[in-house]
């Protein structure tokens, strides 16, 4: 054999080796990017639930500061009503 055919044979393997390689490493790429987006669509469920819970939140905390205000309102006046009472007699 001449120098020129094993060089042939050696750059042949060489290729062959490396193209190997780049289709596991494609491979694996793709499984790693195929994750990574599940994931993101997983985060982007989770967000979308977490406004929905401030939404939800929002909503309520109106009413139920309103109605603390309301109660707080009505226990000053009923105390202040006791107190007259006790101030009369």
């Amino acid at each position: 054999m001449d120098y020129e055919q094993t060089l042939v044979i050696i750059l042949g393997a060489t290729l062959a080796v490396f193209l190997v390689l780049a289709i596991g490493a494609t491979v694996l790429l793709i499984k790693i990017l195929r994750n990574v987006k599940h994931v993101t669509e997983h985060a982007e469920s989770m967000a979308e639930s977490f406004v929905a819970v401030g939404d939800a939140i929002k909503k309520t905390a109106v009413p139920t500061a309103v109605g603390g205000m309301v109660a707080n309102a009505i226990g000053n006046f009923v105390g202040a009503k006791g107190k007259n009472k006790e101030d009369k007699e």
